[in-house]
């Protein structure tokens, strides 16, 4: 084992446009409310958990979002340190 670590950017960049493209799609589908004019408890009870689930939903979705920056920014990071080192290693030390 040589302890090399080989990143394809390429690929790696390609799977998190990927990911932004599946995050961007995902849009909740929930009814505004069920019942209509009903009073029931049940069903006040029923609109609030799909409120919460929807917000959690965005939350989770805003979160991907989020990710995929930060991972896109280390990859970028990791390009570039390893140009700079392959830079301090082709150049000849006097």
């Amino acid at each position: 084992m040589s302890g090399e670590i080989k990143i394809v950017y390429e690929e790696v960049e390609s799977s998190i446009t990927n990911m932004e493209r599946a995050t961007q799609s995902l849009e909740p589908v929930f009814p505004s409310s069920l019942g209509g004019e009903n009073a029931l408890d049940v069903v006040t009870r029923l609109n609030e958990l799909m409120q919460a689930l929807q917000q959690t939903f965005l939350a989770y979705k805003e979160l991907l979002i989020q990710n995929e920056i930060d991972t896109r920014q280390s990859v970028q990071m990791m390009r570039r340190t390893d140009e700079e080192v392959a830079t301090g290693i082709s150049r000849p030390s006097h």
